[in-house]
């Protein structure tokens, strides 16, 4: 007890480290798993939007995946006026998307098997889209 092998030390992993890839997933939970949330948004009259992040390896490398809800007529916001009555009011009734951008390399076969499987996953409109990635140099670039 108390001895460090000099040979061996405890802190020295040995172990093949492998990456967790999901090469033909039956849904997106199998595919990729949640690794923070915020919310984002908001503002004195209006609820804040949760935005989630995901990771994953389809097999070309791992993604990052970044959703939020986005409204379908570009036209109607969030906020309304103190002396506007709700009631009478169009707000709402366009409904709602899912904005799904993907960072990392991915193939647009796996780009749409993403969409695909978010969007059984989901009662709402999906759309997924590549976004930009840093590149060598710390500028950013098109994924495309």
């Amino acid at each position: 007890m108390g001895r460090v092998d000099p040979h061996r030390p405890p802190w020295v992993f040995d172990g093949k480290l492998t990456a967790r890839i999901t090469p033909n997933p039956s849904s997106f939970d199998e595919a990729f798993r949640q690794i923070g949330q915020r919310k984002v948004g908001g503002g004195p009259k209006a609820t804040p939007a949760d935005q989630f992040l995901f990771c994953g390896n389809l097999g070309s490398g791992i993604l990052f995946l970044r959703t939020r809800v986005r409204l379908n007529d570009p036209h109607e916001s969030y906020y309304t006026s103190s002396s506007h009555r709700l009631r009478d009011s169009h707000i709402g009734q366009a409904g709602h998307w899912i904005d799904l951008e993907v960072r990392g390399d991915c193939s647009d076969a796996e780009l749409e098997l993403i969409r695909r499987l978010a969007q059984e996953a989901e009662t709402r409109p999906v759309m997924a889209r590549r976004v930009a990635k840093l590149i060598s140099g710390g500028r950013e670039g098109d994924a495309q």
